[in-house]
């Protein structure tokens, strides 16, 4: 896409050469920009550590290429998701296999968008974990829950939801991660501060995801550049020529879940 590019296993983006992460006592972990960038420059790409649809979506839209598609393919066995071709749903098979499985325990009860984008990031850490790669567990590491600031009936809310977490546990999935539940409950509230809606192009929000990378940009009420979608894929656009020196700032806009 660009030269410069830096692939961390584990971690799927690309980074311009003209910017660089920082991280001070004040700002924080923040994107900076090293040389000029031209408005319209692509500065970071990133495909989702993990991602779910929202439920709205899912008997129309793909589960991995997020395309709309009328002759879609749902999993026969939970009709939770659905793809536009065998290709996607291959792609997807080592994620849905086991959240397959859950689905179907936990029935007539369907996971809602949040706990199944929470399963999908656990048993991502896992398969990260047994891989020895440190890189996630450094980039989880960096996020902030901000867990103070969550009011009480969103911190109960969420110690329900870890709960059934772990009893996808004791129903056989063999995940360290799934043990911890106070764990668990910052993870929800991570998620809160952290995660990003997706869009469509009609710019309505389909699906929520988890990119470490671009958890970096902080929020600007005058931005200098955007982020879009293309599937699943987030792209993170100058929308002004930015100078060296100048932190690289998107707006985040309250949908689901909030930042």
């Amino acid at each position: 896409f660009f030269p410069g590019i830096f692939i961390i296993s584990g971690l799927n983006y690309m980074l311009s050469p003209g910017v660089t992460i920082n991280r001070d006592p004040v700002r924080g972990r923040h994107v900076a920009c090293t040389q000029p960038l031209a408005m319209g420059k692509i500065i970071i790409m990133e495909k989702p550590f993990a991602h779910s649809l929202d439920a709205k979506f899912t008997t129309n839209m793909c589960q991995t290429c997020l395309c709309s598609t009328d002759s879609i393919i749902p999993c026969t066995s939970c009709n939770l998701v659905a793809y536009c071709c065998s290709a996607c749903q291959e792609a997807d098979r080592s994620n849905h296999g086991k959240e397959c499985q859950s689905i179907r325990q936990v029935r007539p009860h369907n996971p809602t968008q949040t706990l199944r984008l929470m399963l999908r990031v656990l048993r991502r850490m896992d398969m990260e974990v047994q891989k020895g790669d440190p890189a996630v567990g450094v980039a989880f590491g960096e996020l902030v829950s901000h867990m103070d600031q969550i009011d009480v009936g969103t911190k109960e809310k969420y110690a329900q939801m870890a709960k059934l977490v772990r009893d996808c546990k004791l129903r056989g999935e063999d995940v360290a991660a799934f043990d911890d539940l106070k764990g668990i409950i910052s993870m929800f509230c991570t998620f809160e501060a952290n995660n990003f809606n997706i869009l469509n192009e009609d710019m309505q929000v389909v699906g929520a995801g988890v990119y470490l990378m671009c958890t970096a940009l902080n929020h600007s009420c005058t931005p200098n550049a955007v982020v879009t979608f293309h599937g699943p894929m987030l792209q993170v656009r100058a929308a002004k020529n930015i100078h060296p020196g100048e932190e690289v700032c998107v707006v985040f806009v309250v949908v689901f879940p909030h930042r």
